[in-house]
């Protein structure tokens, strides 16, 4: 009997044990979200008011990186590739400068010493709400490579050899960053939890060029190439299965295959959106089920996410569009035209 009642009362505490503690989980995990938006505003201090997307391939955003490559030893024999404005081809550094990730990637935005050595532990890109990741999270503070400032971050290298570019594993986080948060746009959305739906247009190189992807206007570059014009070089998403278009509203468009197709607005992935096409590349090629971007401890309709002033939020689906909207029409900070509308994001 006394056993009886003894499973009795454990059947009915531990789901509401269980329950507090994804509470508790999601609680400290709005503390991070916290912690990495300070740090790219902290970023932003030190680049006078630029986010990392605004700086682009400018020489003081290459040379942020530098002194953990210098650090290593190898030879000042770096170029950068892909560079919108040209100063990647003519600023050497101790690594290889990739606009298109070190610009834009989350995996190798938080590298930048700028923000590494605010963040301090990896442990601090990671949710306790999203348990999946962690041992990929474990990995990076005992195989981390870059040893300045922060140790243990980046211990996959992009280029090999004395071309170095480390970079976090893709499953290593649980965040990720809005290429339109802007440091004098204070309402902007910047850093939130990687379980939002986002949608790919074929962002890509296309010089001059805009699009509903990444900003208000209407790209008339071949290919239905898209970027985003920011004050010193440009932008785009340099991995589709990390690099996404974010809007609250329905977008239209077409995709690097010429297809056309409509996007649903974003909102939070949880239980039960596994078999969402989260992202569609190509035509009958490359396609991310929402399984890639739920996390366990997050429920459908929830998220947390920080805008550019520092604040945070728990959210549900209808705060995270309102943000998104109140984001997305902001204007007059750090480009001429509306706030990018990319956004890059750990995965697993």
């Amino acid at each position: 009997m006394v056993i009886a009642i003894i499973g009795i009362l454990a059947s009915m505490l531990l789901p509401v044990l269980a329950k507090a503690k994804k509470k508790a989980n999601r609680m400290k995990c709005s503390g991070n979200v916290g912690s990495v938006a300070k740090a790219y505003t902290g970023y932003s201090i030190e680049m006078d008011s630029k986010m990392p997307w605004h700086v682009a391939d400018d020489a003081a955003a290459i040379m942020a990186y530098d002194t953990d490559y210098a650090i290593l030893g190898k030879g000042k024999n770096g170029f950068g590739t892909h560079a919108a404005n040209g100063e990647a081809n003519k600023t050497t550094a101790h690594f290889k400068f990739h606009h298109y990730y070190h610009a834009s990637d989350v995996r190798f935005l938080m590298t930048n010493p700028l923000i590494r050595k605010d963040l301090q532990n990896v442990s601090t890109i990671l949710s306790p709400s999203d348990p999946n990741n962690k041992r990929y999270n474990d990995l990076e503070k005992v195989q981390g490579k870059l040893k300045g400032g922060a140790p243990g971050w980046g211990r996959i290298n992009y280029d090999g050899g004395n071309r170095q570019s480390h970079y976090l594993h893709t499953y290593a986080g649980s965040y990720g960053h809005h290429c339109g948060g802007d440091a004098l746009l204070g309402e902007t959305v910047l850093i939130a939890t990687r379980n939002v739906y986002t949608h790919w247009r074929g962002i890509k190189h296309s010089k001059g060029g805009r699009t509903n992807d990444a900003g208000p206007a209407q790209d008339k570059g071949s290919g239905g190439g898209v970027s985003w014009d920011m004050p010193r070089g440009q932008i785009y998403g340099g991995n589709p299965r990390t690099t996404g278009g974010l809007s609250a509203r329905q977008q239209s468009g077409k995709n690097w295959a010429n297809t056309s197709y409509t996007s649903a607005p974003s909102r939070w992935l949880g239980a039960g959106d596994e078999n969402m096409n989260e992202i569609v590349y190509k035509q009958g090629g490359w396609r991310q089920k929402g399984k890639t971007f739920i996390m366990s401890g997050l429920d459908k309709n929830q998220g947390n996410y920080a805008l550019a002033d520092g604040s945070t939020k728990q959210a549900t689906d209808t705060d995270w569009q309102a943000a998104l909207i109140k984001a997305e029409d902001a204007r007059g900070g750090s480009t001429s035209g509306g706030p990018a509308q990319l956004f890059s994001k750990f995965y697993h």
